[in-house]
C-alpha cells in the first residue's frame, strides 16, 4: 500500500508514521500541504491512502483531501487531529475521510490503515435516491464539491 502522510511538523504523528513504515508499508512522509501538492502532481507517484494532519498552517489536513479527491477519487484519506472537534470530524467524513482524534494509539492508527487497504473508496458525490437540489427558479442546484466548499477549485487553476 502506498501512503503518502502529512504530518504538519508534529513530531508525535511523524513517529506514527515511522511505526507505519515499520510495518511494511510504503510511506511517503511529508510536512506541509505545498510538499505533499507536489508529490500529488507527480506522474510518477500513486497513492492508495492520505494520511494527514488536520493543522498544516495556512491550509488543513481537510483542504489536502479536497485537492486530492479533485483528481484521485479512489484514494482513501484519515484526517489526524491534534483534539478531539466533532465539527471536524463531521467535515472529515463528508468528504470520505476517517478522523481520528489525539491521544491515540498506534493500533488504532494501523486499524484505519488496515481498513483502508481492505475496503472499497468511499464515494462522496451525492446519492442518486435523492432528488437534486432546484432554485426557485426551477433551475438545478449546482452541487457542492469539496472544491468549492473550502476554495481549492480556485487553487487548483493557478
Amino acid at each position: 500500500m502506498q501512503i503518502l502522510a502529512v504530518d504538519g511538523g508534529d513530531q508525535m504523528l511523524a513517529s506514527q508514521f515511522a511505526r507505519l513504515r515499520d510495518a511494511g508499508h510504503n510511506v511517503t512522509q511529508r510536512s506541509t500541504f505545498e510538499t505533499a501538492r507536489q508529490i500529488l502532481l507527480s506522474d510518477d507517484y500513486h497513492i492508495d491512502l492520505l494520511i494527514t494532519n488536520l493543522r498544516l498552517k495556512a491550509y488543513n489536513g481537510l483542504h489536502l483531501v479536497s485537492y486530492t479527491q479533485s483528481f484521485c477519487a479512489n484514494t482513501a484519506a484519515i484526517v489526524v487531529d491534534n483534539s478531539a472537534d466533532p465539527v471536524s470530524e463531521l467535515e472529515a467524513h463528508r468528504f470520505g475521510a476517517e478522523y481520528l482524534a489525539a491521544p491515540m494509539q498506534s493500533d488504532q492508527l494501523q486499524a484505519l490503515v488496515d481498513a483502508a487497504n481492505t475496503k472499497s473508496p468511499v464515494n462522496i458525490s451525492q446519492p442518486a435516491d435523492l432528488p437534486p437540489a432546484h432554485h426557485p427558479s426551477g433551475e438545478p442546484e449546482p452541487l457542492e464539491t469539496a472544491g468549492t466548499a473550502y476554495g481549492i477549485d480556485t487553487f487548483l487553476k493557478n
